[in-house]
């Protein structure tokens, strides 16, 4: 589907927004296999997140996985690709700096 195409669409529009939240992206990652798992039983088996929704957008890790998602990788590409690719991206806080993000 072209953008032309979708601007087009009189249907209303389907807007994903995901998160930040650095590796916690995981979590995010197997709620949209969850979603993607219920498109592909519903449509076709190859389908992808990017041809159902309309809008792909994020912040932070959400924009990694957002702008996967949006060139048309699968859930479990990018699961993979967090898997990998997580402990050098993203470094634990140590204790003493996970106090200092608490809330006040």
């Amino acid at each position: 589907m072209t953008v032309q195409d979708v601007l087009a669409r009189r249907a209303p529009r389907r807007l994903l927004a995901l998160d930040g939240g650095g590796i916690r992206g995981l979590i995010t990652i197997e709620v949209l296999a969850k979603i993607e798992a219920i498109v592909r039983q519903n449509t076709a088996a190859d389908a992808v997140l990017a041809d159902y929704f309309d809008y792909i957008a994020g912040t932070s890790t959400g924009a990694i996985i957002a702008a996967s998602l949006s060139i048309g990788m699968s859930v479990a590409a990018i699961r993979d690709f967090y898997l990998q690719t997580g402990p050098a991206m993203f470094d634990a806080a140590s204790w003493l700096r996970r106090f200092n993000y608490k809330p006040s």
